[in-house]
This record gives structure tokens, sequence and C-alpha cells, in this order.
């Protein structure tokens, strides 16, 4: 993990934060993480590499118990047991299945025919600077409506009435784009 690579996981991290992060780190490092990151058994451990090694066990699931194991760790069962639920609320057990429902909707207002990719991350809240929202574009983070953004110099078309779903890694808004009142 490191935090110049945006990989890393902090400790004081929201759990469904933290619980996100885990079930985001590739399959082969779900031992190391159990022995680096826990205080799982070593023989559960061997049991969960053992299982890994033969495909007995859908890796998914093991990351599910590890994260869940992370969260209860800093902080506590109740919210171990609630990340995992939103998780699996949010992600749902089908693969590419989305649950939206309860995602926040925010209204942004637009000057001109336009507005910045950049300024409407970071007025949906989605990231703190400019140069944030430029990194994660960069890095293919974003998708609206489905479709990945990489040009940091996009601007999203003014449509009345459109209503676009925004995502940033796992966090995600509803986004509608009004004209501005102002003469």
């Amino acid at each position: 993990m490191s935090k110049s690579l945006g990989n890393y996981i902090g400790i004081d991290e929201e759990p469904n934060q933290i619980f996100g992060k885990v079930m985001s780190i590739p399959d082969d490092l779900i031992v190391r993480y159990y022995r680096l990151a826990t205080e799982v058994a070593d023989e559960e451990i061997k049991r969960i590499d053992n299982s890994l090694k033969t495909g007995s066990e859908n890796p998914k699931n093991l990351k599910a118990d590890l994260a869940s194991e992370v969260v209860r760790i800093y902080h506590g069962d109740s919210q171990a047991k609630a990340a995992r639920e939103e998780f699996e609320r949010r992600f749902g057990s089908k693969r590419g299945t989305l649950n939206l429902e309860g995602v926040e909707k925010i209204i942004l207002e637009v000057d001109g025919d336009a507005l910045w990719i950049v300024n409407l991350l970071r007025d949906a809240g989605l990231v703190k600077s400019g140069g944030e929202a430029r990194r994660k574009i960069a890095a293919g983070a974003v998708r609206i409506d489905g479709e990945k953004v990489t040009d940091p110099s996009f601007e999203v078309p003014f449509e009345p009435g459109r209503e676009m779903l925004v995502r940033l890694g796992r966090e995600f808004r509803k986004i509608e784009i009004r004209r501005s009142n102002k003469a």
C-alpha cells in the first residue's frame, strides 16, 4: 500500500471506505492482507490460502470476510456488519449490478452551454480540488452515464432536464445541470 500511489487504506477512514478499498485489492494479495492487517489465526489463513489455490472458495467472499475483519478491528462489529451490508446493497451480489437507491442528487448551475468536468467533480463534492479532479480523470476513474471520461478539458453539455449519473471510483452522484438565473 502506498499513499503516493493512492492505494492505501487509512485506519481512520470511514468503515464503508475501508470496506470498499479492501474489496478492490487484487485476489493474489488476499492472504498477504490477512497476515498483515488482521488478527486472524495462522491456521485459518492457511485454510484460506489453500481454498484460493484449489478454487474451493470464491475470492470475492474471502475479500468480503477480510474487509469485514479490517473494519471490525478499527470500528467494531456493528460497523463491520453495516459496511458489508452497504457494499452489497450498492454493488449487488451479481457482478456488474449496481443499486443506486439513495444516491445523492445534486443540481449544478451553468452560465453557458456546458460545465467543465473538473468544476463538475469539485462542485458535486467528489473531489476537493481541481488538481485532484485532473488526476482522477487521467487515471480513468471518472464515468458519466457509464462512459469513461479521460480528457480533463471535457465539457459536459447543458441539456435541459437531463439527469446524469457521475461515478468517481466507488462514489456516485446524480447530477442535473441547470442554467444560472444570473443575468
